[in-house]
């Protein structure tokens, strides 16, 4: 089977289509980035407190501490903000952990993008994309706690063990068996959730119909509901 090159005009018009999503992201971004710029003092004190401590502990020793004294790994979220606090000025490396807060959380439509994209339509997987950073939750943005990392990555998680599941392929189940152990380092014991219900659907058999379905064709909406439910949680896709 041999390979026909696009012509400009395709590319052209694959270019044109992407610039709906392209402008609805920036919108998003924008949005997010400003309340980060006009947030200019903590708001969840006690832990926003407690992570600047660990992470420019981190920042100046490569260790976690807490008030000068050493303590247990608690996430990877400390080691994300750390290099921020190298900027001098502590305004200055305030505001730039916020804008990466923002820029990290709101990198959870990428990933929700494309597990819905296995079973709907490209317009409305990226209306599903839209809505997941319009939650309630993306007020956590603009503050220093670990939901900021953990959120984009449980969708990650969502997305590969799904993918993992419908494949069976080991590349597919390396990366999401990968992807289970950095959301450990993120979020524990939270996280556990998440490779526990990928060894139940496994168990249950659902996803293993599902991948044949998905081979032949379009996987049933009966079956794709029970994989999603089993793996994420049927209070997510509750109407």
């Amino acid at each position: 089977m041999t390979h026909v090159p696009s012509t400009p005009r395709q590319a052209g018009s694959r270019l044109l289509s992407t610039l709906p999503v392209v402008g609805l992201a920036t919108v998003v971004l924008t949005f997010y980035l400003v309340e980060a710029w006009l947030r200019k003092t903590p708001w969840v004190f006690t832990d926003e407190a407690e992570w600047t401590q660990i992470s420019r502990a981190i920042s100046d020793t490569g260790h976690a501490a807490r008030r000068g004294q050493p303590i247990f790994f608690k996430s990877l979220y400390g080691y994300l903000i750390a290099p921020c606090w190298w900027i001098h000025s502590t305004a200055t490396a305030y505001a730039a952990i916020k804008y990466l807060n923002a820029v990290v959380m709101s990198l959870a439509a990428v990933p929700t993008y494309l597990l819905a994209r296995m079973y709907v339509s490209r317009r409305s997987a990226t209306v599903v994309a839209f809505l997941s950073v319009l939650i309630p939750g993306m007020s956590y943005a603009a503050t220093l706690i670990p939901e900021v990392l953990a959120y984009p990555w449980y969708a990650v998680c969502s997305w590969v063990v799904v993918r993992a599941l419908v494949s069976r392929r080991r590349r597919d189940i390396a990366f999401a068996a990968g992807a289970c152990v950095v959301a450990g380092l993120i979020r524990w014991p939270q996280f556990a959730t998440v490779p526990a219900s990928a060894l139940i659907a496994m168990s249950q058999g659902e996803v293993s119909t599902l991948g044949s379905q998905v081979q032949s064709g379009r996987p049933s909406l009966s079956r794709t509901r029970a994989a999603r439910e089993t793996v994420i949680g049927p209070e997510a896709f509750a109407p």
